[in-house]
């Protein structure tokens, strides 16, 4: 049939149905006579022959029953044969009623009709799309990638009726690989099990694999780590479908297959959002999200606008950025209105006209400078953008009288060794010092490095690893706390639906990654072998870092909340003084670098400047 023309295949399709239709009628008068039927009876077969094809034919046009049958079988058609089958005999009963008389056919002849029209149409299309899916797996010719899958579980099902459903992909599937020993050799969804995932290589060998699909979705990272392994070895590249917690949120499927990410390999079990909270949070409020062209700014937006805010507002003083992610935006705002703000958070009257004018209920303080070496070599920049930003936005906050303002932290923000990190601990302690003073529920939310965010790590990696290396790593022993932009994001908002006001959260970070490890995971993920590719260059740690950081100060005490992912920290964090008076001296700091780190350090007890000299030294805050 695939080699008919296009044109003419719904007629042979209606054709071929209306023959087994006729013989489905033809044998329904033989079997209601035990084969023995009167010539009268075979009369009444003649003359309402046509008139049931004829009224069958039209049934199964207008349920969508002539075209690509051959294809296709499954539940959903059954049920439109059977539907189609029923309404077609009803009208067939009435027309031979006016036209002959109720009588005219035996009552048995109907019910054995309606049977034999489902199990012939629905036992056709079943007959020939296993023959055509047998085909297509034995015939292990014309250049088609021959394809192992790793779980036999609902996900390789459904990656295998996938390919078997699409021949174009120019896929031929050579069989399962399962952990399960209670599968080893079995026949699932038509495919043979052949092993463990320790069998991998072997397998890859003997069946001369072209490339491997993980089809896992509940895997825990670490047996990705250990089945990936085992794909390095077999030297055959191979894919995945999404995380469990992609698919159950509904923005992919496990038809999905894509390369293996660096994300898959990080250690965390990621928890599907729950949908109500947020929906109940964010559905018909006004929110607006500073340093909204950034990476986290930007993935809450797009999470906020898939709740249905009554309207969304951008703030953020880059144009491209804003105008970017408004295009991204847009199209799926479903008339959410959409506001953009060109604005720099420390200029105070451009912020109040916003706050003013726009009137969110919820704000997401989300703008910062985060490079810490480029931070250390500004410090008055720094100082003016994090913590005089964070000041002007958060007191118009109160004064307005918004009903959340929520303030995105840093783990670099505990026992700071950097500009940067100390400068957001001051952030910290001042939104906590307003929760105090207003009916504003002030809330921080601190977590570690985010996967894939602009200026990260993970984007270095990889323009190094695409233009040959080296790549570079500051120390063999570097760690940091990883999670993905969107999870980020998800738990931010998890946590502003929850705060009350006054607390700190702290988002569960998993296990510390080795950046060196991350490196090489890269450089395998890239398709480099282990044998120096691509090389890796230590250069030393940079101003303001420090080898591991920390999620909790010692005095804080972490409480668990209902979402296993977030801590909250109640109560005063440190003793930090007259904060106003604090507060004040470091802005008005404006001499050399030292005076800056003095000025921190007076404020945070805790902070211990780098002792490494940064590169360049601005002389003001202009």
């Amino acid at each position: 049939m695939e080699n008919i023309p296009v044109k003419a295949q719904r007629p042979i399709s209606l054709g071929l149905q209306l023959v087994l239709v006729a013989g489905s009628y033809t044998s329904a008068f033989l079997l209601s006579t035990n084969f023995t039927s009167p010539a009268s009876y075979d009369d009444v077969l003649l003359k309402t022959l046509p008139v049931m094809v004829g009224i069958k034919g039209v049934f199964l046009f207008l349920f969508g029953l002539t075209q690509g049958w051959w294809r296709y079988s499954g539940v959903g058609e059954l049920l439109d044969i059977f539907k189609g089958v029923a309404l077609a005999q009803l009208a067939f009963f009435i027309v031979v009623a006016l036209a002959w008389g109720s009588s005219e056919v035996p009552a048995s002849v109907y019910l054995i009709d309606f049977g034999g029209n489902v199990l012939f149409l629905g036992g056709a299309r079943l007959a020939l799309r296993l023959f055509r899916e047998r085909r297509l797996f034995l015939s292990g010719s014309g250049g088609k990638e021959r394809v192992l899958i790793v779980g036999a579980g609902s996900a390789g099902g459904a990656i295998r009726r996938t390919i078997a459903k699409n021949p174009d992909l120019d896929y031929e599937l050579i069989g399962f690989v399962d952990d399960d020993s209670s599968k080893q050799g079995a026949r699932i969804h038509g495919l043979k099990v052949l092993g463990t995932r320790e069998d991998i290589p072997k397998i890859v060998a003997q069946k001369r694999v072209d490339e491997i699909i993980l089809s896992i979705p509940s895997a825990t990272n670490k047996q990705m780590q250990e089945i990936i392994a085992f794909c390095r070895q077999a030297r055959v590249p191979y894919k995945t479908v999404p995380s469990l917690a992609d698919i159950l949120s509904g923005s992919v499927t496990t038809n999905t297959i894509r390369e293996v990410r660096i994300d898959d390999l990080l250690g965390r079990h990621q928890i599907p959002p729950n949908d109500k909270l947020l929906e109940d949070s964010i559905r018909g409020q006004a929110v607006l999200i500073t340093g909204a062209a950034g990476s986290i700014g930007s993935e809450l937006a797009r999470q906020c606008l898939q709740r249905q805010p009554g309207r969304l507002i951008l703030l953020d003083q880059s144009e491209s950025g804003l105008s970017q992610l408004y295009r991204e935006l847009s199209p799926n705002a479903n008339d959410i209105p959409i506001l953009v703000q060109i604005c720099d958070v420390t200029d105070k009257p451009m912020v109040e006209d916003c706050l003013r004018r726009t009137q969110p209920q919820l704000l997401f303080h989300a703008a910062a400078y985060k490079d810490v070496p480029l931070m250390e070599a500004n410090p008055l920049v720094a100082v003016r953008n994090n913590v005089l930003g964070t000041k002007v936005v958060a007191d118009l906050a109160c004064e307005v009288g918004l009903k959340k303002f929520v303030l995105v932290s840093t783990d670099k923000a505990v026992n700071p060794t950097s500009v940067m990190g100390a400068t957001k601990r001051v952030a910290e302690l001042y939104v906590k010092f307003l929760s105090n003073n207003g009916k504003t529920r002030m809330i921080t939310v601190r977590f570690g490095n985010v996967l894939g965010s602009q200026g990260s790590v993970v984007p270095l990696f990889k323009r190094q690893i695409a233009t040959g290396g080296p790549v570079t790593v500051t120390h063999p022993d570097m760690e940091r706390y990883f999670m993905t932009i969107k999870e980020a994001a998800q738990l931010i908002l998890h946590a502003a639906a929850m705060g009350q006001g006054g607390e700190i959260f702290v988002l569960e970070m998993g296990e510390p990654v080795k950046i060196l490890d991350m490196a090489k995971e890269l450089i395998a993920l890239s398709g480099f072998g282990e044998e120096g590719d691509i090389p890796i260059a230590f250069i030393g740690l940079r101003p303001g870092e420090k080898l591991r950081e920390e999620l909790f100060f010692p005095q804080e005490n972490p409480q668990v909340t209902e979402h296993s992912k977030i801590y909250a920290i109640h109560g005063a964090a440190t003793n930090h003084g007259d904060m106003l008076t604090s507060l004040e001296r470091l802005l008005t700091s404006c001499g050399s670098p030292e005076e800056i780190y003095d000025s921190l350090k007076e404020f945070i007890p805790e902070y211990t400047p780098s002792s490494l000299i940064p590169v360049t030294s601005p002389s003001s805050l202009s």
